[in-house]
């Protein structure tokens, strides 16, 4: 991830929250929305996957552990629209 991106976390579960409390501690990058298919239902600043198409960023970072569950993230931004280059799982 380059220095200044504007970075949309996806995942807020154990992975995703210490990707997002060390992307807080670190001024490398800006996390300009959290985003989880469960959406608000995580608690914290989380949202639903709809809310990526009126967002501005340059990269969205797919937080899971699990490769199955990260390619299945993957698929369904391709799906909706995100161009894969902006994908990094």
């Amino acid at each position: 991830v380059a220095r200044g991106s504007r970075i949309i976390l996806y995942g807020a579960g154990e992975v995703g929250k210490a990707y997002f409390s060390q992307l807080l501690t670190n001024p490398w990058c800006t996390v300009c929305a959290w985003i989880d298919r469960e959406g608000s239902k995580k608690g914290f600043c989380v949202e639903p996957v709809e809310a990526i198409k009126a967002k501005v960023y340059d990269v969205i970072l797919i937080a899971n552990e699990g490769f199955k569950t990260r390619e299945k993230i993957k698929d369904t931004l391709l799906e909706i629209g995100i161009e894969e280059s902006k994908i990094i799982v």
